[in-house]
């Protein structure tokens, strides 16, 4: 995590996207998991992890396609 936070501060793209790719297997673990709520407390925690979550994913799409930009001259 420490390597993907470093990637991540110097505005590396494969580091963008590994990050990304461990987001994107949390948020369907947890919709997996909400599937199969039992109580309030579990909604709860899985739609906390959820919704956040995918926001970040959100967000960085646009990172991804900034860093593949080429630079301006």
């Amino acid at each position: 995590m420490f390597i993907a936070a470093w990637g991540m501060w110097n505005l590396r793209y494969w580091a963008v996207l590994g990050f990304q790719a461990l987001l994107a297997v949390t948020i369907v673990i947890a919709a997996l998991s909400l599937a199969v709520a039992s109580n309030l407390i579990a909604v709860v925690l899985c739609l906390v992890i959820i919704v956040p979550g995918s926001w970040l994913f959100w967000k960085l799409v646009r990172v991804l396609a900034r860093l593949q930009m080429p630079e301006r001259r």
